[in-house]
């Protein structure tokens, strides 16, 4: 049933690689001046290249080849549209960097020989062979590139920008992001986690990263969690504490904030207290917005092509070939 469904989205929204010139966009240099902030080191890389590493870091070289390429196309696209936002005035010593939580991950596939061991040569091939099939093509709304976000698993749906960013909006960049359905499959137990904080360890959080001094009996600190019953998201947590003047206050914790607060994988989150305990289970991993990783094998192993995947969950968007 999942399948089917995934397929009438598929159908009803098609998608289609052609060739289009966007003004500007072909005059950015074939290379790019990148700033490593695990080695602290600045050099000139090609584009191609550049991609290449990202799909290495990203995603796992074992998923299927259409997952795969859905990522290069994906993550190709987030890097053009950040440097042209970024870089308007298209200087050639822009510097982009890589290897944070703000922009991409990317690694030198020949750093990966130990790592894959015996098989360096098949999955080496393998990522270069999908990335040059990819080469070019990028994901466009009504004429502009997307900024292309992914993430690594979403649990049940993807979620909205505003939902995990802060000062988010649900349409950056002019692409109005949509919620999907977004499944892990049989990967789902391993984007399960379980976190336990003693009650002191949580009342010591709040204190040290919202200035909140969490008053009463342990179980009642956390007065309410509003977060959406499909998914488990949760947009914002109401935690009680008291004034000087004895006044109960109730603080409002965006769920974006709480979850970076106890450095959880993920925003979808069941809270529970339990023998002076407070315990988090999470379910997937990242922000959630845009593609989901496991989300696209899933499709893929359900055979669906990387154009199908990214229009579900880049709906109503156009693959252009530039």
């Amino acid at each position: 049933m999942v399948a089917i469904y995934f397929l009438s989205i598929i159908k009803k929204n098609k998608i289609n690689v052609r060739s289009v010139k966007i003004e500007n966009l072909e005059k950015y240099p074939k290379n790019v001046r990148i700033y490593d902030e695990i080695t602290k080191e600045t050099y000139d890389i090609s584009f191609d290249e550049l991609i290449i590493r990202v799909v290495t870091a990203e995603i796992p070289v074992i998923f299927h080849t259409e997952a795969i390429k859905a990522q290069a196309v994906a993550s190709q696209t987030y890097i053009m549209n950040y440097l042209k936002k970024q870089n308007k005035d298209q200087d050639p010593n822009f510097v982009f960097s890589i290897n944070n939580n703000k922009t991409v991950f990317a690694e030198n596939i020949e750093k990966k020989r130990s790592s894959w061991g015996k098989n360096f040569d098949i999955y080496k091939s393998k990522i270069i062979k999908i990335c040059k099939e990819a080469q070019g093509q990028f994901l466009f709304f009504n004429g502009n590139l997307i900024p292309a976000f992914f993430h690594a698993a979403s649990f049940e749906l993807t979620n909205l920008p505003s939902e995990v960013f802060e000062k988010g909006c649900d349409v950056p960049d002019g692409y109005p992001y949509q919620k999907v359905e977004s499944k892990c499959g049989r990967h789902l137990e391993k984007y399960k986690k379980k976190y336990r904080f003693s009650e002191n360890n949580f009342f010591e959080i709040l204190k040290e990263k919202f200035k909140i001094e969490c008053y009463g009996k342990p179980k009642k600190w956390i007065k309410t969690v509003r977060q959406n019953k499909k998914n488990l998201l949760i947009n914002e947590i109401v935690v009680l504490s008291k004034n000087i003047n004895g006044k109960t206050l109730e603080n409002i914790i965006s769920g974006n904030k709480f979850r970076l607060a106890f450095n959880l994988p993920s925003q979808s989150i069941v809270i529970s207290h339990k023998d002076n305990f407070f315990e988090f289970e999470t379910y997937g991993y990242g922000h959630g917005v845009g593609m989901s990783q496991i989300g696209a094998n899933y499709l893929a192993e359900q055979g669906h092509n990387y154009k199908q995947i990214l229009n579900h969950y880049f709906p109503n968007t156009e693959l252009l070939s530039i």
